[in-house]
């Protein structure tokens, strides 16, 4: 009984439990992301999503969970969410609008939307629909050259 306990104690204490994969992608505010290029240029990708979108929530089960594409975005790019509903106000390129104001200036046409930008955030590459690791990773890279 004395051993089980032990087990028991250690198990969910955390010291047998198995890891959790820690491993994310950072994602920033798109009002940080102009301070971030200024200390240190990098491409920008924005995840266009609505909390009602049944793709997009697949897209973060599984695409933003793949570890090759977590370690990609995080080495190579800043990585913003964006709301295509929110009415959150936000700063962009010195203009104050909501986040829904922002999706709609770039054309939207279907969710989820990923969108591709250059460190001067004037080069917009957007991409619609659900992608697996491997073909958003492919859109990662092709973008980045």
């Amino acid at each position: 009984m004395g051993n089980f306990f032990l087990f028991y104690v250690l198990f969910f204490s955390g010291v047998l439990a198995p890891e959790k994969d820690t491993e994310a992608i950072n994602w920033v505010s798109i009002t940080e992301v102009e301070q971030l290029i200024k200390d240190n240029p990098r491409n920008v990708f924005i995840d266009i999503y609505a909390n009602w979108c049944g793709w997009c929530k697949v897209m973060d089960r599984t695409t933003f969970k793949d570890a090759k594409v977590i370690s990609y975005v995080n080495e190579n790019y800043y990585a913003v969410r964006i709301d295509a509903e929110s009415d959150v106000m936000i700063t962009f390129r010195g203009q104050q609008l909501t986040e829904r104001e922002l999706v709609k200036s770039f054309g939207i046409q279907g969710l989820p939307t990923s969108i591709f930008m250059d460190e001067s955030l004037e080069k917009v590459k957007p991409v619609v629909g659900y992608q697996e690791g491997p073909a958003f990773l492919r859109s990662l890279v092709k973008f980045n050259k």
